[in-house]
Order: structure tokens, then sequence, then C-alpha cells
């Protein structure tokens, strides 16, 4: 029997004695073997699909690990009988919020004269438009449009004194 000498991991030389066939890869149905002993082949590595869908839930009290801000998940039908998920809206949403989130979804970007007028946000069939307002170039106003969680408000106006930025309000 053959055996080779292996340097051990992060200990500077440390070595240890091993069979010589011991440094080579174990390989999927020939040398690899489950903790009881049986071998492992491909497909027991395959995860098979459930038959039938099925749909869980866990109540909000038993999560540990919360996010720090939680949203509602709201399912909203769609013509095709889909269900999507919106997850703009829900605790402490807000035009801030929402806007922030939309980042997520693709994006379309529409300027006028090289000056940025609205992106239109999709995700699946859902869309909402930010249109940005100006008013001797500065930037005053942003709305949100489209397929917005109800109850937040859909407006941010800007206020200006010379070109420091004053005051936000939402409406």
């Amino acid at each position: 029997m053959k055996v080779a000498r292996v340097p051990q991991f992060q200990k500077p030389g440390g070595y240890v004695t091993v069979e010589d066939g011991a440094t080579y890869g174990a390989v999927v149905g020939v040398n690899l073997f489950l903790p009881d002993g049986s071998l492992v082949t491909l497909a027991s590595l395959t995860p098979t699909a459930p038959t039938t869908p099925s749909v869980s839930s866990v109540p909000w009290g038993s999560v540990t690990e919360k996010p720090h801000s939680a949203f509602t998940l709201t399912l909203l039908p769609l013509a095709t009988g889909q269900l999507w998920m919106d997850a703009l809206g829900g605790i402490g949403a807000s035009f801030e919020t929402v806007s922030k989130n939309l980042k997520a979804w693709d994006a379309a970007f529409a300027y006028t004269l090289g000056v940025l007028d609205t992106i239109t946000y999709t995700s699946g069939a859902l869309t909402v438009v930010k249109t940005f307002g100006y008013t001797l170039g500065k930037l005053t106003s942003l709305t949100l449009s489209g397929d917005t969680p109800g109850g937040i408000d859909l407006v941010k106006t800007l206020s200006y004194t010379g070109d420091e930025l004053t005051a936000v309000a939402y409406t």
C-alpha cells in the first residue's frame, strides 16, 4: 500500500499520512456514499417535482427573522387568470417606499431634449409611471401613476429657495 504525505489545512508545517488513493476526489456512482452507507447515484441527486402544487402559510407571529420593514403582499387578478403579488404597498407604505421598490422592476426612460420626463416601470402585467415635473430647469415634482398601492400619496413636491432645496411635501 502506497501512502501520501498531505499538508493539513490551516496548519503550517503540519502533515498527515493517507493512503495514496485517498487524495483523489469521490465520484458519484462509483465511490461516493451517503451517511447510511448506500452509494450516491445521479438519480438520488435529482430533485423530484411535486405532483400537486401546495400552498402553505405561516402566522406572522411565528416568523423569527422579520425584516426591518414589512410589506403586505396583495394578489392582483389579471385577465389571464394569473395572480401577481404586489409588494409595493403595505405596512409603512409611502411614496418613498414604493419609489425605492420600483428599482427592481424593468424600466423604460423617456426624455425630451435631454431632460428626463418619465420612467415607466413594468413587472408582468403591472405598470407604474414616475413623471418628473420641472420649473425653470429645477426638478419640482415627482408623480406616481398606474398600478400603485391604494392609500399612499402619489405626488412629491420639492420647494427651493434659490438653488437650495428647502421643503418636500407629499400629497
